[in-house]
């Protein structure tokens, strides 16, 4: 089974080309974060597959606002059912929201389906970005809260893991970091609690966020199950600020 999860960018200017490139893979199942609501007719293309939405984040832009959906394309025949579930409410702004006034993190969504008689739940994840470890924490185990125990759990998205202390120092402040967070490790603690949910981050010490050099970008898939072709698209980056990345995964 063939795995994409790709941050379109709510920039991005040549979406029809960007979706064209991900299709060409031949992938199963598909997440979309940063997908512009507005461009929803684009996807009637590709007709073998099955597309669900959930809200992502707005932002203002030239007195307009611009929203952004999660999308999850899965190929028709696995017939999957679809949820959608509201982050936990944020209750304080720091500096880069005042200034940015984006919604992010607003829902998070999953698919339930079948494939060769196993049962699988799938994820598509978009974290906070104006936030600071603490926030990301909160909404990981949010989501985590909703596991199925009679299913096998995959998650993909982008969960904007970017807190490393060379950055803490710098760029904090506008995130509404603490004291205790400019030394945090984020991703090391993620790795943490997957570890403890028996998953694997299989794009772990990837770059996935060319920028500044760092892995947002995940796959997670239970440390029973084996992978292979693991790819970080380096000509998406023509397309979007992060990477696409993809797999094959196997049940053992």
């Amino acid at each position: 089974m063939k795995i994409i999860s790709w941050n379109l960018w709510d920039s991005n200017r040549n979406l029809d080309q960007s979706l064209k490139l991900a299709f060409n893979e031949k992938p199963d199942i598909i997440c979309f974060q940063e997908f512009r609501k507005e461009s929803k007719n684009l996807l009637k293309q590709y007709r073998k597959f099955d597309f669900f939405f959930a809200e992502d984040f707005s932002f203002p832009k030239r007195g307009v606002i611009i929203k952004c959906d999660l999308v999850i394309g899965i190929k028709k025949e696995y017939k999957a059912s679809f949820k959608k579930i509201k982050m936990p409410k944020k209750t304080k702004k720091n500096l880069l929201m005042k200034l940015t006034h984006w919604d992010e993190a607003v829902e998070f969504c999953y698919v339930d389906f079948e494939k060769n008689k196993t049962k699988f739940r799938l994820f598509n994840i978009h974290l906070s970005c104006a936030a600071n470890p603490e926030r990301r924490n909160k909404e990981i185990k949010s989501v985590l809260r909703y596991k199925s125990k009679t299913r096998k759990n995959i998650l993909c998205g982008d969960l904007n893991t970017f807190a490393r202390i060379h950055y803490n120092f710098l760029v904090g402040w506008i995130f509404g970091f603490r004291f205790r967070d400019t030394l945090c490790n984020e991703q090391k603690k993620f790795l943490e609690i997957f570890k403890r949910e028996k998953l694997v981050n299989i794009f772990c010490n990837k770059i996935t966020y060319p920028l500044f050099g760092l892995q947002l970008d995940h796959i997670i898939i239970p440390d029973t199950f084996e992978y292979s072709n693991t790819k970080t698209h380096k000509e998406s980056i023509l397309y979007s600020d992060h990477l696409m990345v993809s797999a094959v995964i196997k049940s053992k």
